[in-house]
């Protein structure tokens, strides 16, 4: 009895391991790529470069192609408000090129302290079209169309807990735009 048991357990384990065979198959793709002018940039708000709290400047800097951009806030207890620091643009030409933008938070603001921030993004009429929230990683405000040639306006808001040692941080956040709306963003 126990030589059948032994023969049958043996005989499953060879048709289990032919059972794993793999078999690959390789069939190619060629991708051609040929990159374009960045359509939606980034520009300087009103207040980039502005005075600060406590002598210091409201720093923003755009990077080579207006692609890229880093802010340098000076906040201080309760409520900090950065009115236009950074601009988000769709500008002309090609003509009729719309597009859909969010914001997505890559990694969020933290530590203690810091009672909450949020970027604020408005069209030109001065109508809030979404709130990022800087301290939850995740997307915002995602399918907001910015037409061809718009503008719209970054405000940063941020709330520091009085009575705790004044904190400092950073957070990582992008801009992100698509020609669709039907798919978010990964």
């Amino acid at each position: 009895m126990r030589t059948s048991r032994a023969i049958i357990l043996l005989a499953l384990l060879t048709l289990l391991a032919l059972v794993g065979t793999a078999v690959f198959v390789y069939l190619p793709v060629n991708v051609t790529i040929n990159s374009v002018s960045p359509p939606v940039i980034f520009q300087l708000g009103s207040n980039a470069g502005g005075t600060d709290l406590a002598g210091n400047i409201i720093q923003v800097t755009l990077g080579p192609n207006a692609s890229s951009a880093t802010l340098v806030l000076h906040p201080t207890y309760q409520k900090t408000y950065y009115h236009d620091v950074l601009q988000v643009s769709n500008p002309s030409p090609p003509a009729g090129d719309n597009y859909y933008i969010g914001i997505k938070v890559v990694s969020p603001l933290t530590g203690a302290g810091f009672s909450s921030a949020v970027a604020r993004v408005y069209d030109s009429a001065n109508n809030l079209l979404f709130t990022a929230d800087l301290t939850t990683a995740g997307t915002y405000g995602w399918a907001t169309l910015l037409p061809d040639g718009q503008t719209f306006r970054i405000d940063i808001e941020i709330v520091i807990t009085e009575g705790v040692p004044l904190p400092s941080g950073s957070v990582t956040f992008e801009l992100v735009y698509s020609p669709q709306s039907v798919t978010p963003p990964p």
